[in-house]
């Protein structure tokens, strides 16, 4: 059980450490050819505007990337010696018409978001604006939550529902809902005997834009929180 004193204490220390951010990038892809930077040595996702009829890796070390096809995401998992490597993968849309995705593993992010114009009918300039727009407004609202324990405009539902893992008990806290977004606020607790290291894109689903950590590794026995953004036209069309 998380006792609330620790977790209080543990805020107040969160307000004064570096949090781990963990965005969304968007890409457009009517080009057809699309060059990214992926994390070596993690889960990297990369969602499509379409449903993926098929997908092939190219590349000289197969043995070096995994891929999962999900119907409309790839789940790619690097495990190159050399950092240098590099790869392609090739998608195929239900019409059977081909996009490949360049990448190399230079990357810091782990989320990649593919949009068509033709599909959404927008063009470049104002994706381009709202991707700026998305990656503010999520600082701003990891800043106000850590700092003010609250976002101005936001309806607050406490929820403190609990899920466990074999190492984690996960408590969803809070839920902050907003016109555009939902944030959420999670606690993890370390159920073993040493740390572990977090990866972000274990907790990633659809529609995620961002999570925030207060650390990446979390001590043993220790609680630590969890900030989820969500855009909420995804859970819309979840419905």
């Amino acid at each position: 059980m998380i006792v609330a004193k620790r977790i209080k204490k543990i805020i107040l220390a969160g307000l004064l450490a570096g949090v781990s951010l963990y965005a969304n990038q968007i890409r457009n892809i009517d080009s057809k050819l699309v060059q990214i930077s992926l994390k070596n040595y993690q889960s990297n996702i990369l969602n499509f505007p379409f449903i993926i009829k098929k997908a092939k890796l190219v590349t000289v070390n197969p043995n070096d990337f995994t891929i999962k096809v999900s119907k409309d995401n790839i789940v790619v998992i690097p495990n190159a010696s050399n950092p240098a490597e590099v790869a392609e993968i090739v998608v195929w849309n239900p019409n059977d018409e081909p996009y490949i995705i360049k990448i190399n593993l230079k990357g810091l992010d782990q989320v990649w978001t593919f949009t068509s114009n033709n599909l959404e009918n927008k063009n470049p300039q104002i994706l381009k604006y709202e991707t700026n727009r998305v990656d503010g407004d999520i600082q701003k609202i990891i800043k106000t939550l850590l700092n003010k324990g609250e976002i101005p405009g936001y309806k607050k539902t406490m929820v403190k529902r609990q899920f466990e893992t074999p190492d984690l008990i996960m408590q969803k806290q809070a839920i902050y809902d907003g016109s555009r977004y939902r944030v959420e606020k999670w606690y993890l607790y370390n159920k073993r005997n040493y740390p572990l290291l977090l990866d972000e894109s274990n907790f990633y689903t659809q529609g995620i834009l961002a999570i925030a950590l207060e650390s990446r590794k979390l001590p043993a026995h220790k609680t630590e929180y969890m900030i989820i953004i969500i855009d909420k036209a995804s859970l819309v069309r979840k419905q």
